[in-house]
């Protein structure tokens, strides 16, 4: 199939369909597909494909997720039918449509679950599901983990049949040679580099899983049905459904319980509006990355603007991401950007102030410039930035609902390195002291403001850390330089709703440098 991004693949959003436990879903897509088998009629199938169809609006799902298919599969289709009529007649095109429809209809309420749920949600709640099934000493587990691995593998391997294809055609061409690479790749050629690519990724993936600390455990939090499960059951189930899954599910449909709290914090930024300055690579676009995947409506803005309206294309395809670029060493672009939001938002839940410069030079010749840029945007540009957008920041703000202000500081601001960046170790102590003091105002506003402090991650203005990651390591108490994924962890908690008590504190992201002192005094260039 021809499609823009790969169907199997979570569409970030906060609807009711998304809040649903991933039990429930496989347990409705279930008792629609008994129904449907039970009772093929076409009243049946109109029924649930409507049902398929209002879900999606429900869940939001964009329209340049749903895949086209191909025109050779409505030509099968088409021979199908002829081929029915000349038999058969027209009762056997008939059956033969509503056949096809049946796959269609279920092969969509499928997709349309992997769509409004995570994958990592998926195991857990066959496992939970099939729990009766261990009674007779069957591997519920195993089948679980295969069955999520299976749906999570699929992506994988779609994206490199089509990369690999891709690549194939972009080679030269050499007509009358049957041996040459430009050859026709067969079918099976082109599974198997698929699979053992796939096969290498997933490796990867298990030594990285290792490396954190993985346990082997299904989950470290599995979710549960709650009170919106029990009344999307009870719509299409018997009324003693939810005591079956009640005991199924081992856990008190009241109270708040260490799962639901984590649920609440995945979904704490569904839905909000932020800005990521400086968005457009490096700490940004990881940061920008990780809203985007968590349901943020995402604006991200940069001085290069075909770098920003390139990766704004690239997220869009997880989520909602908005490209407006500006020069943020400039009042007048500073201004710019201010009113282009106010006419695009009426608030802004999450500012990110990242954009940032440094100036290496020896000390005798330390040049003034070197100094005024650095501190000019580091510093000035960030503080008039939230002064212009402080009226959307107490817009979204309530004493429930706090707006986050997130100033992107550094371990420079907190220990001397051995790198000659004189204006830059000095902006970012003075931020984490501008952080302290916005912090202090802006609470009565509603306004939480909080500072991140990232050590090595790869970056254009820490290009150590991006072309000799593995040098660097050796420095670094935690044996390695930053990932993706370590930065986005902060910047998303400090977000949601567990970072609401977090006023003018600075969370430091370094994988022990600083704490390891005097050895970060001494950090090689």
């Amino acid at each position: 199939m021809t499609m823009r991004t790969v169907p199997l693949r979570q569409v970030p959003g906060d609807s009711f369909v998304h809040r649903l436990w991933a039990g429930t879903k496989l347990v409705i897509v279930l008792i629609l597909g008994i129904m449907t088998w039970v009772l093929p009629s076409w009243p049946a199938l109109g029924m649930v494909a409507a049902v398929v169809v209002i879900t999606a609006l429900v869940a939001g799902i964009p329209l340049g997720a749903i895949p086209r298919p191909p025109w050779w599969f409505w030509g099968l289709i088409g021979i199908g039918v002829a081929f029915n009529v000349s038999f058969a007649g027209i009762p056997g095109a008939l059956v033969f449509l509503r056949a096809i429809t049946l796959a269609l209809v279920l092969v969509a309420s499928s997709i349309l679950v992997i769509w409004t749920t995570p994958m990592a949600d998926v195991a857990p709640a066959l496992a939970r599901l099939m729990r009766p099934l261990r009674w007779l000493r069957l591997p519920v587990d195993e089948w679980a983990v295969a069955i999520a691995l299976c749906l999570r593998g699929l992506p994988l391997l779609i994206e490199e049949l089509r990369m690999l294809r891709a690549a194939h055609r972009l080679r030269p061409t050499a007509k009358g040679r049957s041996d040459h690479p430009s050859a026709e790749m067969g079918i099976m050629d082109l599974i198997t580099a698929a699979m053992s690519s796939a096969l290498r990724r997933s490796a990867e993936m298990s030594e990285a899983i290792t490396a954190r600390g993985g346990t082997g455990r299904l989950t470290a939090h599995q979710a549960g049905p709650g009170r919106a499960d029990v009344v999307a059951l009870i719509v299409i189930g018997p009324k003693d459904l939810p005591k079956a899954l009640r005991a199924v599910g081992g856990r008190a449909w009241g109270g708040k319980t260490q799962t639901a709290a984590a649920e609440a914090f995945l979904r704490a930024n569904r839905g909000k509006v932020a800005l990521v300055t400086g968005g457009s690579r490096g700490l940004g676009e990881m940061m920008a990355r990780a809203y985007v995947e968590n349901g943020a409506k995402v604006y991200i803005t940069a001085r290069k603007a075909a770098a920003c309206d390139a990766l704004a294309k690239e997220l869009s395809a997880f989520g909602e991401c908005i490209s407006i670029p500006a020069d943020l060493s400039r009042m007048e672009d500073i201004e710019k950007l201010a009113k282009e939001l106010s006419a695009r938002e009426e608030k802004l839940d999450i500012l990110v102030n990242n954009a940032g410069a440094s100036w290496g030079a020896p000390f005798d010749t330390f040049p003034e410039v070197g100094w005024d840029k650095v501190m000019d945007l580091n510093v000035k540009s960030l503080f008039f930035l939230t002064q212009a957008l402080a009226g959307h920041l107490r817009g979204a703000a309530s004493s429930k609902r706090p707006a986050k202000v997130i100033n992107i500081a550094s371990i420079d601001g907190l220990a001397v390195g051995a790198h000659e960046t004189y204006s830059y170790h000095a902006s970012k102590a003075a931020l984490l002291h501008l952080t302290r003091h916005m912090a202090a105002r802006l609470i009565a506003d509603h306004v939480v403001v909080s500072a991140i402090c990232p050590g090595e991650f790869p970056s254009a203005l820490n290009p150590a850390a991006r072309d000799h990651p593995e040098e660097l390591a050796a420095s670094i108490p935690a044996g390695r330089v930053g990932f993706d994924d370590d930065i986005a962890g902060a910047i998303v908690y400090l977000a949601s709703k567990a970072g609401d008590y977090v006023v003018g504190e600075s969370i430091t992201v370094d994988g022990g440098i600083v704490n390891a002192l005097p050895q970060a005094v001494q950090m090689p260039s």
